[in-house]
């Protein structure tokens, strides 16, 4: 638990409210800020993470913000849902078009890119999504 408070305290979050399913998870998240600095170092977990993940998107958001406003993160996540089934499913594509923008959206500029940890090909991936979901 400390190494997940610290990493998302470390994205410049202000305001954690950790889920937990016991006590002893309950009280290892209020004793967070009596832990030293090195049980709430999570490079070697983001270490293992990223070997294993190189290319996939895990909607961190790290690519944020798109300079046309796309949030990346949800449509990456909803392409994988509607792909991931076979089929198209009513639900996913009314969510996506919901969204204020699309990944037809996209203008390559190429700005999101750099800052994916996981070097993920975000504007093939724009355009793929956008002929799935039809925007």
């Amino acid at each position: 638990i400390p190494q997940c408070l610290q990493y998302v305290l470390d994205q410049g979050v202000s305001t954690i409210v950790p889920g937990v399913r016991n006590l002893d998870e309950y009280q290892a998240a209020l004793d967070f800020w009596q832990q030293p600095e090195t049980a709430r170092d999570y490079s070697g977990v983001l270490e293992h993470i990223t070997t294993d993940v190189m290319g996939s998107c895990v909607y961190c958001n790290h690519c944020q913000p798109c300079t046309v406003g796309i949030d990346i993160g949800e449509v990456m996540r909803l392409f994988v849902l509607m792909t991931g089934g076979g089929t198209v499913d009513p639900f996913i594509q009314a969510t996506y078009d919901a969204l204020s923008a699309f990944a037809s959206d996209c203008i390559a500029c190429g700005d999101c890119e750099p800052r994916c940890p996981y070097q993920v090909p975000i504007i093939e991936r724009m355009q793929s999504i956008a002929e799935i979901f039809g925007h």
